[in-house]
């Protein structure tokens, strides 16, 4: 019998973007997350400390990111 290799978790894809673990510091108004089954667009963002981000959306609640999380960029976007 052959062993399989343990696989990491498949990440979902947006067409067009790159996902990236990015420090709470590094994220950008227009990146996207994925919450909730559904990618959703970074619409504006405060600041709530040194390394705190409270992210809002359109379409859902504010979310406060304290540590880094994958978030989408297209490729072209520095």
């Amino acid at each position: 019998m052959s062993k399989r290799k343990p696989q990491a978790p498949l990440l979902p894809k947006l067409a067009g973007s790159v996902a990236s673990l990015r420090q709470p510091g590094d994220i950008k108004v227009g990146d996207y997350v994925f919450l909730d089954a559904a990618f959703r667009r970074i619409a504006d963002m405060r600041s709530n400390g040194a390394c705190t981000r409270v992210l809002h959306f359109d379409d859902y609640h504010p979310k406060t990111v304290r540590e880094a999380i994958i978030t989408y960029r297209a490729p072209d976007r520095p």
